[in-house]
């Protein structure tokens, strides 16, 4: 990784701090969706967000996602709502973080590589932001387009940026 690219995450994550600096109540939404964009953007993802799934795997929240043109919304609402991710759950919960980088480095749960398959997410870094025994809040960054390299320091970067926002 080239030092210009660790200034251009530097610069985005200045700028997501900043935009959050004495803003009133009413204009968070809009400045966390604006963030989300600015995010994906960085990456080159599709679907960047934070979700609250219980200690089970349900997914309880989406509460601030934010899609590309490249991601079909209505397939995601359709399929998101009613799966239950136990594993993904469990495995945050323990390690803390999920990255994979193509399809076949992502790990054989059953119920979490199918939706993983249907969605044609061809990359992602899920980050466990809180845990309070039984709600857990995630941030993900998911790519559809094409598997991905990752650099080493992905998941401190997802992280902090996920921590900014939450």
């Amino acid at each position: 990784e080239t030092l210009e690219e660790r200034l251009r995450f530097q610069k985005l994550a200045c700028l997501i701090s900043a935009a959050f600096i004495n803003l009133p109540a009413g204009e968070v939404d809009q400045a966390v969706h604006d963030a989300l964009r600015e995010i994906g953007e960085y990456f080159g993802a599709d679907l960047v967000g934070m979700a609250r799934l219980s200690v089970k795997g349900e997914m309880l929240a989406a509460p601030h996602v934010w899609l590309s043109k490249h991601y079909d919304s209505g397939k995601a609402r359709r399929y998101i709502g009613d799966r239950i991710h136990p594993n993904v759950a469990a495995h945050l919960n323990r390690e803390g973080s999920l990255v994979f980088g193509k399809l076949d480095e992502y790990p054989d749960w059953p119920p979490e590589s199918e939706f993983v398959r249907y969605m044609g997410i061809k990359a992602a870094v899920t980050v466990k932001l809180a845990f309070d025994g039984s709600i857990l809040d995630v941030f993900t960054v998911d790519i559809i387009r094409s598997p991905r390299d990752w650099p080493r320091d992905i998941v401190p970067r997802v992280q902090f940026l996920g921590q900014v926002l939450s």
